[in-house]
């Protein structure tokens, strides 16, 4: 049900023609993907969390700080990586969102903890160890850890007769330093972005917004086939930017105030963009199931 408000508050709020077209198109689509029945058969949030992502950032488009961190902070109740949303916050100085996200989530753990008890979280800890171990070097695993982990020991995941290679102390460090610069990295560049959607600018907050949505699916341990659902919403900003400054060079290059060179320039690019989401959309509608049917065909 989430998925056509989902996509009608994408198109509506960037203004793309025929907004309700728009959505039944992309929610066909997204409908035809493995990756989605593969979310409805694991009974998982992502949609949840992506939707929660889309309230967030039309909240924080129309200056409703108040209401975007309390959208954050539901969505960190469901799983933790939501968290790297709440430190965008923090960088772009959204000092009420950040504080109505934090106050979210801590009000939410420390129900949970009255009705549990603290001994919840340690069980909780120990239960996901050898599952987090288990699982973190499986091919279907995208994420930074993942990716790390199928390097230094290829044949470590569940895919493989359920092997499993240690190589805790190399990858967490690995992945700490990593992590911390792609997000010292991406607030670096978002600074500016964000202080003018902060001063001047309210819609500046888009690209920003995409970055760090993409960045708290790649950091998090696990990035299964089902976030995808999330990534969604930054390929309507990307198309979107794209689209308006293919437009706006036109113009300029019509109006003779910029050169032919320039004109090419951002074509190329725009050209190699739409090739390169031919390649991710092929790479999120393969169906990753498949080997494991024929393996089970050919040992029945």
């Amino acid at each position: 049900i989430l998925l056509l408000p989902h996509y009608y508050l994408c198109a509506k709020e960037l203004k793309w023609p025929a907004p309700m077209a728009v959505t039944v198109l992309v929610a066909s689509l997204v409908m035809s993907t493995e990756w989605l029945v593969y979310h409805w058969q694991m009974i998982q949030c992502s949609e949840h969390i992506a939707f929660l992502y889309v309230l967030t950032w039309l909240f924080l488009r129309r200056g409703q700080d108040t209401r975007a961190g309390l959208c954050i902070g539901v969505a960190m109740t469901l799983k933790l990586y939501p968290g790297v949303m709440a430190i965008m916050l923090l960088v772009g100085r959204r000092w009420r969102a950040f504080s109505t996200a934090s106050a979210t989530y801590l009000a939410v753990a420390a129900t949970m903890t009255m009705k549990y008890g603290f001994v919840a979280w340690l069980q909780f800890l120990q239960q996901e160890k050898p599952i987090t171990e288990s699982w973190l070097g499986s091919l279907q695993n995208a994420s930074l850890s993942g990716l790390v982990t199928q390097t230094l020991a290829p044949f470590c995941g569940p895919d493989y007769c359920g092997t499993h290679v240690d190589v805790g102390k190399w990858r967490s460090t690995i992945v700490s330093v990593i992590s911390i610069m792609l997000l010292t990295v991406a607030a670096l560049l978002s600074r500016a972005t964000l202080k003018r959607a902060l001063d001047v600018d309210r819609s500046a907050i888009d690209l920003p917004f995409a970055l760090f949505s993409v960045l708290s699916i790649f950091l998090n341990p696990f990035a299964w086939e089902h976030y995808y659902t999330v990534l969604v919403h930054p390929l309507f900003i990307i198309v979107t930017l794209l689209f308006c400054t293919c437009r706006t060079v036109y113009q300029r290059w019509s109006d003779e105030k910029c050169s032919t060179e320039t004109l090419l320039l951002t074509s190329s690019f725009g050209v190699a963009c739409v090739a390169s989401w031919g390649v991710v959309y092929l790479a999120l509608s393969r169906d990753i199931w498949s080997p494991g049917r024929y393996i089970d065909l050919f040992w029945h």
